[in-house]
């Protein structure tokens, strides 16, 4: 398992079937921005907006959560592949 905490630099979703394509772009201690792509099978309605404090965890499944620290939300899924 690993975890990341972050603050969002910017982030967009877009309806993909019953769930959600989640692009958020995201920052670590002032380090390079870095983006994650993730596939919400069900779509929780969460939202991500630019200085929100965010925790990034994945499992040895390949699942990925998304933690909004700072308007209470999550999202649960998949990294998608861009190749």
């Amino acid at each position: 398992m690993s975890r990341r905490e972050a603050t969002v630099v910017r982030a967009t979703s877009s309806k993909l079937g019953k769930g959600r394509l989640y692009i958020i772009v995201y920052e670590r201690f002032g380090g390079d921005p870095k983006e994650i792509r993730v596939i919400e099978e069900v779509d929780t309605d969460t939202s991500f907006y630019e200085g929100n404090k965010i925790v990034i965890e994945t499992r040895d499944t390949g699942d990925i959560f998304v933690t909004n620290k700072t308007i209470q939300g999550q999202i649960k899924g998949k990294i998608q592949d861009r190749s």
